[in-house]
């Protein structure tokens, strides 16, 4: 996969120019831009395998993937640059803030359960894969219309996903609203990891890139992040052999040091560890499925 920018960037959605929300749609190079911006996002990407994360979160997703973010929350898609995909990754953005559809129009009746769902929103949802394919056709035809008719079909989507199953995405313990600076020294963590997981990572290296004392890069990646930098990375290394497994014929010792492991016993026991069966069984039950 590539690696995230330097900084998580402040992207700017277009001025609203008094209008209610803003649409941008798109196909997605395999690219990891991670970033953050004072709107509401609801987003949804087609494509994959790939990896999405949200603040402490890292989740694997393949086909379509519908999520809404609040404000300052650091956000990516990150793919599998080598794979070859029958569907181009593509993407459906809807920026839009409360001020801008109304606080006072927020608060009818009719829109209780909206209001709910944004109030929600503050830890990221991830709506079904169900869901998110009964909203794809809604999603994707938003760009194609203007003024009322647009507002009323993503005030529509809206309704139906306030009605439908969800989950948060990042732990209760995250704080969307950090600082720049430690969003800054997360995302040069994070691509630290990316660009080097494939070699040995010590948790001093880590440290010094982004400046900080081992204790202090400790408690600061623990803090931010959720788990520790350990864990973080070998459940990163984890999660990339599980898509090399589905994806390539590469043996089992192989993707071990593609994704850093250079001990295939202990690379067979962090597996274990995260995914509950060894590298082979898991890509006997791919097969098999």
């Amino acid at each position: 996969m590539t690696s995230p920018n330097v900084a998580p960037k402040k992207y700017a959605f277009p001025e609203y120019s008094g209008r209610t929300l803003v649409v941008e749609h798109g196909a997605i190079k395999p690219r990891f831009l991670f970033h953050y911006h004072s709107d509401y996002e609801l987003t949804l990407i087609r494509g994959g395998p790939g990896k999405r994360l949200v603040g402490d979160s890292s989740r694997d997703f393949c086909g379509a993937d519908l999520v809404l973010l609040p404000p300052n929350m650091p956000h990516a898609w990150a793919f599998e640059t080598e794979l070859k995909r029958e569907i181009p990754a593509s993407f459906v953005a809807v920026a839009f803030s409360l001020e801008s559809i109304g606080l006072q129009f927020l608060g009818k009746p009719e829109l209780r359960n909206v209001k709910k769902l944004l109030r929600n929103a503050g830890r990221g949802l991830v709506f079904t894969a169900k869901t998110a394919e009964a909203a794809e056709s809604e999603m994707t035809a938003l760009h194609k219309t203007k003024g009322l008719e647009q507002l009323l079909s993503f005030l529509s989507i809206l309704g139906a996903l306030a009605a439908s199953r969800h989950r948060f995405i990042v732990s209760k313990h995250y704080d969307a609203s950090l600082v720049e600076r430690e969003h800054e020294a997360l995302s040069k963590t994070l691509s630290f990891i990316h660009d080097k997981s494939n070699e040995r990572i010590a948790l001093s290296d880590a440290a010094a890139y982004v400046n900080m004392s081992v204790p202090t890069f400790t408690r600061f990646f623990k803090r931010v992040a959720g788990t520790t930098f350990v864990a973080y990375l070998n459940e990163w290394r984890v999660s990339r052999a599980c898509i090399l497994l589905r994806e390539t014929d590469h043996s089992v010792l192989e993707i071990s040091n593609m994704v850093g492991y250079n001990n295939l016993s202990h690379f067979n026991r962090q597996f274990l560890k995260f995914e509950g069966m060894t590298p082979r069984d898991y890509r006997s039950g791919v097969d098999e499925g």
